[in-house]
């Protein structure tokens, strides 16, 4: 039988504060910068309430606004529709894998065109947006003031 007894170690647990205040920072900035581009998209858009870029789980009606030609008109309603059956079955077990990786799929979907809407490379912006976490912020920043393609 294997036990595993107190295990002392000398590492001091304020080691990991810089590291979590980095990851903060970094999440912060990241939050900062894709509300200021969807609300700036959504301006330049003629989007009603662009505010709402700044507010969790409201900004996905920003994005379905801004790709509504794309889903068939009221596109922000449609998104945050989705969205919210997706947080509410997340708390199902089995269904919440399946759902998680279809709505995946559909963020991604609604990434490529947005990317695709906004600039001329939206292949390869959604598949860094895929392998580097935040890629689609600084994108979507760097993309904000752009003419529709």
């Amino acid at each position: 039988m294997l036990t595993i007894e107190n295990v002392e170690t000398n590492i001091d647990p304020m080691i990991f504060l810089p590291i979590w205040l980095i990851i903060i920072a970094i999440g912060l900035v990241g939050y900062i910068l894709n509300a200021v581009a969807l609300s700036t998209m959504a301006k330049n858009a003629g989007i009603s309430k662009p505010w709402l870029a700044w507010i969790p789980v409201a900004n996905v009606w920003i994005v379905g606004e801004l790709v509504s030609d794309r889903l068939r008109g009221n596109g922000g309603f449609k998104y945050i529709i989705i969205t919210l059956i997706y947080i509410l079955v997340c708390w199902i077990p089995i269904v919440n894998a399946i759902a998680g990786m279809a709505y995946g799929i559909f963020s991604i979907l609604v990434l490529y065109w947005l990317y695709e809407k906004y600039s001329n490379k939206p292949v390869l912006h959604t598949v860094f947006s895929i392998i580097i976490p935040i890629y689609s912020v600084i994108c979507l920043f760097v993309i904000r003031n752009n003419e529709e393609y």
